[in-house]
């Protein structure tokens, strides 16, 4: 994925292929949902949860990097830490 050019290419073992999507800007699409959520009462979309096993997953991606180790996260940690429990 280009996030640049907002392209795709999947590839196997014997061919490339791109397909074709439309391009939008994507801020003007995001607030567009945003705007659309907030206007019909809709459950948002990634939800707060998501958004917190992102980030854990995120945070894990930067210490395995600065470590240079391995980082394990267990589905039971993400799922308390998008209840807002910790250990």
């Amino acid at each position: 994925m280009d996030y640049i050019s907002q392209e795709i290419s999947v590839d196997d073992s014997e061919k490339t292929v791109k397909p074709t999507v439309k391009w939008d800007e994507p801020l003007r699409l995001e607030l567009e949902n945003y705007v659309k959520t907030v206007r019909e009462d809709l459950e948002p979309s990634p939800s707060g949860k998501d958004a917190i096993e992102a980030i854990k997953i995120c945070d894990a991606a930067l210490e395995s990097g600065r470590t240079q180790r391995v980082m394990e996260l267990q589905k039971a940690e993400i799922a308390a830490l998008s209840h807002g429990k910790t250990r």
